[in-house]
């Protein structure tokens, strides 16, 4: 079964299991939840069912980013009895709920508005790819722990073949060029892989023109795919505009785009 099958069905079986009042800890989540141990607001919030990934994981993928976790939870809609979980219920899948995602779609919008996570991973997108026609239905995102918190208040260390076989596997059969990791905990992840470190730029390794101090830029490369992951203090998300050009300037200067 292709990898991409294979991660789709495997949630869609764990989140059913979950909207039915359990805590499904199949292999290898059972390994995974030990990944964090956030405390106080930093606490996994196991009423919410867990989110792993966002976008249309089998369909036709133009950019794929990389996240820490789904952040606080909306227990109207994330809950087990939420609009979300109902939603769930009624397609059957998880997959099919999430093929779009579903805090830029009604009613998420008018209850609680634009959600910052990804509108700014989608100007992103639309700034890299140079396509201002593209939206979140192109966008496929994955997180490095797959379960709601709060805030984040703990290292997140997952093993690194888990990793492997449920965010690389599916994203090699994708067919992207670059995939993006944001947050610091992603470097430790994919240099405890087998992926060769291509470049350094930014704090660390060679200027590039970022007026961000702290940042870091690496770039591995796996396949036929190159991972670009990004950390600076304070923030684990996308680059600004000016500071995304930058970034594509450099990379294609270096022929790695």
């Amino acid at each position: 079964m292709p990898h991409r099958e294979r991660v789709r069905d495997f949630w869609d079986e764990v989140v059913n299991d979950c909207l039915d009042g359990g805590y499904p800890l199949p292999a290898p989540l059972d390994r995974w939840i030990l990944a964090y141990e956030g405390a106080g607001d930093g606490a996994v919030d196991r009423e919410a069912f867990p989110e792993p990934y966002g976008g249309d994981l089998i369909g036709h993928v133009r950019s794929v980013m990389l996240g820490l976790n789904p952040g606080v939870s909306v227990p109207a809609y994330q809950y087990r009895h939420g609009i979300l979980a109902e939603e769930i219920r009624v397609a059957g899948r998880y997959s099919e709920v999430f093929k779009t995602h579903p805090v830029n779609r009604e009613p998420w919008l008018s209850d609680i508005g634009p959600v910052g996570y990804l509108v700014n991973r989608v100007a992103f997108m639309r700034r890299w790819l140079e396509d201002d026609s593209l939206s979140d239905e192109h966008l496929l995102t994955f997180e490095l722990y797959p379960w709601h918190s709060k805030t984040v208040t703990a290292a997140i260390d997952p093993p690194p073949d888990i990793i492997e076989s449920m965010i690389f596997d599916p994203i090699a059969e994708t067919g992207v060029r670059h995939v993006f990791a944001f947050g610091v905990p992603w470097f430790r992840v994919l240099d405890s892989l087998d992926f060769h470190r291509r470049l350094t730029l930014g704090a660390g390794g060679e200027p590039y023109g970022s007026e961000v101090a702290s940042r870091t830029a690496a770039v591995y490369e796996r396949g036929d795919y190159l991972i670009v992951a990004v950390k600076q203090n304070g923030y684990a998300g996308p680059p600004s505009a000016s500071e995304a050009i930058l970034l594509k300037e450099a990379l294609v200067e270096r022929r790695l785009v």
